[in-house]
């Protein structure tokens, strides 16, 4: 951007100013994180975006917001769509986020311009600290306005809670929602420390105090304890958050196992409520507030409003139209997913399938007994308790177990042999496997 011109210093200002003192730079300022805020403390935080962050942190070294590939850059104080305020969830969820977001939530429901609140999420989530007040507080405010709110593109973990909370919550067709989940990481250096010569020594009072630190290996309380505040926060607090948000049962909820699901598989498991993009969602948020409680004004009239281009919009039949729309897209998705899910799940069995078949093909031929293989293949038994069958039919005959997975049982006697009886030739696996392929093509 251009720069306005600067005055021509004059001679009585041509002086040199003294130097300002510098100033001491915090260790923690709004906008950085801190690696203590990363390791050694539950975090609601999509794992990938986890691990990306790890993978740049330096030891010692604060984080800028830029290492979250998707810094927002300062939005206006109410950014009004029509009567809609956009406020964004974007980035990652630290507390001072937090209370920023709350702060312009707080300024959207005390204006008088602004009959709703839709919240544009993309994040991948952040700290437990400020997650679940910001949620209540979401959820409550739903009573004094509308508040929807779009998975635009990721609604992760801390943002899923947050999202959640709105009265309905609409997902991109590539966008995701979920990872209702805890995680905590230790880190530790002392492999590092011992090639460079540091040793650290701790001096505590209090078996628990040195637990997490980062010079020596997380010892098996410290795990325990950990594991079961990640529990506590899943159990107790997230997962029952979010069922009260969505109207679903918490063994819903937790049988997701902090999955992350997209587009229409999220509306399928009712973590969403319809597949659309950010404009198509902001348009029906608009008819929604705006459409007349009652149907009609007084006197029996539609209500209609003036569009952009000047037209006079019956809002109540634009409404059912982005409405129909909108369902139509959805389930149209839905179905799609369906069908997709029921075609893997063909294929896995077709091919779980054909590896019995298989599997059962090679006991037989190389246990001795070919004849068996319809015989078996007709059931529903399992290759596994093929094997074990062959295995005890053998015993029972006083022989040895056949050759099962290209190793002969122990004992003296040869496959095939019963007490006293005389051991067939075992045959070459070049004659076996031309056996098997021949009883596979219905010439055996």
């Amino acid at each position: 951007m251009t720069q306005p011109a600067q005055p021509e210093p004059s001679a009585a200002a041509s002086a040199p100013e003294p130097k300002p003192k510098p100033r001491k730079k915090k260790a923690a300022r709004e906008g950085r994180v801190e690696l203590a805020e990363l390791w050694n403390r539950p975090l609601l935080l999509e794992p990938g975006r986890m691990d990306a962050i790890q993978a740049l942190a330096v030891r010692g070294e604060a984080i800028e917001p830029e290492a979250f590939f998707f810094f927002e850059p300062p939005q206006p104080d109410i950014d009004n769509r029509d009567g809609v305020a956009v406020v964004h969830v974007s980035g990652g969820l630290w507390p001072w986020r937090m209370d920023r977001i709350r702060s312009q939530i707080d300024r959207a429901l005390e204006s008088s311009g602004v009959k709703g609140i839709l919240l544009d999420v993309d994040s991948g989530g952040g700290s437990v600290a400020g997650t679940f007040d910001l949620a209540d507080f979401i959820f409550e405010a739903r009573e004094r306005k509308p508040i929807w709110a779009i998975a635009n593109e990721d609604a992760f973990s801390a943002a899923y809670a947050i999202a959640s909370s709105a009265q309905r919550l609409h997902v991109t067709q590539t966008g995701g929602v979920g990872s209702v989940g805890v995680i905590a990481r230790h880190v530790e250096f002392s492999k590092l420390d011992q090639r460079v010569g540091i040793t650290y020594t701790a001096i505590f009072a209090g078996a628990r105090k040195n637990d997490f630190t980062d010079t020596e290996p997380l010892n098996d309380t410290a795990r325990s304890n950990m594991q079961a505040e990640v529990d506590r926060i899943r159990e107790k607090i997230f997962g029952p958050a979010v069922a009260r948000n969505r109207g679903m049962k918490l063994s819903a909820v937790l049988a997701t196992e902090a999955g992350t699901f997209f587009g229409p598989e999220g509306v399928g498991i009712g973590f969403a409520d319809a597949v659309s993009n950010f404009d198509e969602t902001l348009a029906e948020f608009q008819a929604s507030i705006n459409r007349p409680r009652r149907g009609a004004a007084a006197g029996g009239q539609p209500v209609t409003t003036k569009g952009t281009d000047g037209n006079v919009v019956d809002l109540a039949a634009e409404k059912a139209k982005w409405q129909a729309e909108s369902d139509a897209k959805t389930a149209e998705a839905v179905e799609a997913a369906k069908a997709e899910s029921a075609k893997a799940a063909t294929e896995v069995e077709r091919q779980a399938q054909a590896a019995r078949r298989s599997e059962i093909t090679t006991l037989c031929t190389i246990g001795g007994c070919p004849d068996r293989i319809p015989e078996f293949l007709g059931s529903d038994i399992s290759a596994e308790d093929v094997k074990k069958k062959l295995f005890e039919e053998r015993q029972a005959k006083g022989g040895t177990a056949p050759e099962v997975d290209g190793k002969h049982g122990g004992g003296g006697q040869q496959p095939g042999a019963g007490a006293g009886g005389e051991a067939p030739k075992l045959k070459s696996t070049t004659e076996l496997y031309r056996q098997r392929n021949q009883i596979g093509k219905g010439k055996g």
